[in-house]
């Protein structure tokens, strides 16, 4: 073998292996955008659970309610209908609603890449 084709294999192989880092790139970003819908899906599905088995409305602010409701302290917890507040496996973070319950169709928890990594579900009216 002459160094020029040693060089092409080592040219081909090193090729190859860049495209294969990329691959595996690609497919981390795609499971932690997933993950992340999923936790937002699973935080509004305890919220409707909530809201479902209480006397509150949709677009009602529990701070005004008698006495004061927390929404955070009533979904998250241990024993509760999330264990502990998720957090975004890309390193964004996550914002609550506070303590006003969604209306249907809006979303109780965003994160901050929903705009440039497209973190939110692309179709939540049915949540």
């Amino acid at each position: 073998m002459t160094l020029i084709e040693i060089s092409v294999v080592l040219f081909v192989l090193l090729m190859l292996t860049s495209l294969l880092w990329f691959a595996a790139r690609s497919w981390k970003a795609g499971s932690d955008r997933v993950f992340c819908v999923m936790q937002i899906r699973h935080m509004q599905v305890s919220m409707r659970s909530y809201t479902h088995s209480s006397p509150y409305q949709p677009g009602q602010d529990l701070s005004w309610a008698n006495p004061p409701v927390d929404l955070v302290e009533e979904l998250v917890g241990p024993g509760k209908y999330v264990a502990e507040i998720p957090r975004c496996p890309s390193r964004g973070t996550y914002q609550l609603g506070g303590n006003v319950v969604p209306e249907v169709g809006e979303l109780y928890m965003k994160c901050s890449l929903a705009a440039t990594r497209r973190h939110e579900p692309e179709d939540y009216g049915s949540w």
